[in-house]
């Protein structure tokens, strides 16, 4: 059975965009909030979701929205998003990744996982 790919980040990561070119070809990709990030129980459910995070520096948000972002706000998303982070399928720093990159790498760690899950129950 193939999982939705839940994906979560701070502000700018590239969650949207991910997400968008994720469907494109066919996956179930999703995002979740980062006030649910806080849920260990929803990473638990690992059964149901593949998790990726994705992440950027604080400088690379201010970039890509093109304006300040106090480094409290940046920091208090980080700490919301740590949990989902220890219990990621995939971690990634999208700062100097292009979106086919970032989108080609979740693909080959989803595709790793579900081959080795299959094999493992069989």
């Amino acid at each position: 059975m193939d999982k939705t790919i839940m994906v979560v980040g701070v502000c700018a990561s590239g969650k949207t965009t991910v997400i968008e070119a994720l469907q494109a070809r066919g996956y179930d990709a999703r995002t979740c909030s980062q006030e649910h990030s806080l849920n260990r129980f929803l990473w638990q459910r690992g059964q149901t979701c593949f998790l990726v995070v994705l992440d950027c520096r604080c400088l690379m948000v201010e970039k890509r929205r093109n304006r300040k972002m106090p480094i409290t706000q940046y920091q208090e998303q980080k700490n919301k998003l740590a949990c989902a982070q220890a219990m990621a399928n995939i971690y990634l720093l999208t700062d100097d990744l292009t979106v086919e990159d970032t989108v080609k790498r979740i693909i080959d760690a989803y595709e790793e996982a579900k081959e080795k899950n299959e094999g493992d129950n069989s």
